[in-house]
């Protein structure tokens, strides 16, 4: 037997590189790099992945995570459809043969993107909340559609230009959509468009703790569209505080913290630009601060014992529509927020 880290195979579950990158520090990890794996078996001391796709088409996938791991043995996997195993760690030092026992059922639980990296959210976290929106239906004993209702329901503010249709929320494929569309509907007053939301509210509530979501984003090179949202706040704004990780606000993707001083004014944590595509949006949400993370990286922070709450808050996923102006970036419809996982831990 070989001396390597060990993992073993669950039902032959998909992971994406970002989910299980943690896995492989303390070596450094190139952040642009997205690739599909499927755990495929499990050598005792080894880990073996298929690897099936890799988005950066220069570099094949098993060269990236060798080049992470540090070695790697390469092996085909016919029942792969033409994929290959790669088999990584130490090679170094042979361990007696250990008497076979039973394996229980083991479950990877995920760190907070960019864990452990200069200037990356550290130290002791548990994994509280985890959807990865793996089924066709949205889990409704976690979220609930639209604002403050059931059904079509009127957005959050007075100037937002779309209502909140349940069937403008759709799992697709392990994505959750938030699709906005031009379409005339009657929620106290007519609005010319139609789009989707999420929220925990009356379901899940957290005081502090690290809360992280990959989300996609519909830009062009000068600006974010529409005015999409990913937020926290509590039952009685400002007095609860609110919590904005990522918000597109006249085009850029920013975080911000809302407190009671001021009547509920704005501190911005951060100005991340124009940010489209995928990327991880989270804050870390502790005692007297507030600190936001963009793609693993530190954004910026916020500080005061009186101003950042402690009352509990819940989750809130909004393509949310508005005027071209200090809220809305330009307005584009059909558009469409995507979110692959929403992931909440606390110490």
């Amino acid at each position: 037997m070989m001396n390597m880290l060990m993992f073993i195979v669950v039902n032959q579950q998909v992971f994406n590189y970002e989910k299980i990158r943690h896995f492989l520090k303390p070596k450094p990890v190139r952040s642009g790099m997205t690739a599909t794996f499927v755990i495929t078996a499990m050598v005792s001391g080894a880990i073996i992945y298929m690897a099936t796709r890799a988005a950066d088409q220069s570099i094949s996938a098993e060269a990236e995570l060798a080049r992470l791991s540090g070695s790697a043995t390469t092996v085909n996997d016919a029942g792969a459809s033409g994929g290959r195993a790669v088999v990584f760690g130490n090679l170094a030092t042979p361990l007696p043969t250990p008497t076979p026992t039973p394996t229980p059922s083991t479950s990877i639980s995920p760190l907070p993107f960019g864990y452990g990296a200069a200037n990356g959210p550290n130290g002791t976290w548990n994994l509280k909340l985890n959807d990865n929106f793996d089924g066709s239906t949205l889990d409704t004993s976690i979220w609930s559609t639209g604002w403050h209702g059931s059904g079509i329901t009127p957005p959050n503010q007075s100037q937002e230009l779309a209502c909140y249709d349940p069937n403008q929320v759709v799992l697709d494929n392990g994505i959750l959509r938030l699709k906005i569309d031009v379409k005339a509907t009657n929620c106290n007053g007519t609005r010319p468009y139609i789009s989707g939301a999420i929220n925990t509210e009356n379901k899940r509530a957290y005081s502090y703790g690290y809360f992280e979501a990959r989300i996609w984003l519909d830009a062009s090179s000068n600006a974010v569209y529409n005015w999409p949202a990913w937020w926290l706040n509590g039952d009685s704004w400002p007095t609860t505080g609110e919590v904005d990780i990522m918000e597109g606000l006249s085009g850029t993707a920013r975080a911000n913290w809302h407190g009671p001083e001021g009547n509920g004014a704005g501190y911005e944590l951060g100005n991340g630009g124009v940010m489209g595509g995928w990327h991880v949006f989270a804050a870390e949400w502790a005692p007297g601060k507030m600190v936001s993370y963009y793609d693993g990286k530190l954004l910026g922070s916020y500080s005061s014992n009186s101003n950042v709450t402690s009352a509990p808050q819940y989750l809130i996923l909004m393509a949310q529509m508005s005027p071209q102006d200090r809220y809305g970036g330009p307005i584009k419809a059909p558009s469409e927020m995507d979110i692959d996982y929403v992931r909440v831990w606390q110490r």
